[in-house]
């Protein structure tokens, strides 16, 4: 989905239906750690391409489409960041200055309508999912300021990835090559716990004796396709029929 005036454009998609293009190259689309992901599942996007940067988040929840509108609560696990449109000739490790990232945020969701999506890697997963489109955009340099609750702490997130503290202070930054180049440990040591995880999940939102609190729908008239189909579970104990009290999701099962 592309929008586009004359001050930005701004796109929204889920990686495995994206075609590479000079926003998405072909080895981002296709690294290997997106084959952890279940039947069902995807990593989505929002991008906002300005004149002289790109504002982008990833982010994972119970589908295979993109969210129209988005917020953090919306979301299993979500990372957000931005950075100036790099030199593409730089091509060593020098840090240039726009060829810096800024990561504001990373979120993971400890109440997704009940479910906690903390424990099981998708923090990391996403961190790497950063990190991989920014290796694939010769980025080099990697920017955030911790505000976790494992600051400088052994458990850090961000330090067990690589990032180091600037100062006595909370920012910190981290090589983007060298983050990037954990993926396959990732995969290999943690890959199994995360699929888990990401399992667990969709059982939860999927399974009608897991999870009692759904109520049948029927298919999406938009859809063309029997794989299609619409969930709708409610928030709370009061009437369904209110579209306050209720969440609708469309899973497109791959």
């Amino acid at each position: 989905m592309e929008y586009t005036n004359k001050h930005y454009k701004e796109y929204s998609g889920c990686i495995r239906t994206t075609l590479p293009s000079q926003y998405f190259p072909h080895n981002f689309l296709n690294d290997p750690m997106f084959q952890l992901l279940p039947e069902g599942f995807d990593v989505c996007y929002h991008m906002l391409v300005l004149l002289d940067a790109i504002h982008i988040q990833f982010y994972i929840y119970d589908s295979t489409v993109p969210l129209k509108n988005l917020t953090i609560d919306d979301v299993a696990s979500s990372v957000t960041i931005y950075f100036n449109i790099p030199y593409k000739w730089s091509y060593n490790w020098t840090p240039f200055y726009y060829n810096k990232l800024h990561i504001p945020e990373l979120w993971t969701n400890s109440d997704f309508e009940g479910f906690d999506s903390r424990g099981g890697g998708l923090g990391t997963f996403m961190m790497l999912c950063a990190m991989a489109y920014s290796e694939s955009m010769n980025l080099h340099l990697a920017i955030l300021y911790d505000a976790s609750d494992g600051y400088r702490k052994d458990y850090n997130i961000y330090k067990l990835l690589g990032f180091e503290y600037v100062n006595d202070g909370h920012d910190m930054k981290g090589n983007v090559h060298e983050i990037y180049s954990k993926i396959s440990h990732f995969i290999m040591n943690k890959g199994e716990k995360f699929k888990n995880k990401m399992t667990q999940l969709d059982t939860y939102f999927d399974n009608p004796e897991e999870d009692p609190d759904w109520l049948p729908g029927s298919l999406s008239s938009s859809s063309s396709s029997s794989s299609n189909r619409r969930r709708t579970r409610k928030i709370n104990s009061g009437s369904s029929s209110s579209s306050s009290n209720r969440r609708t999701r469309k899973k497109q099962r791959r």
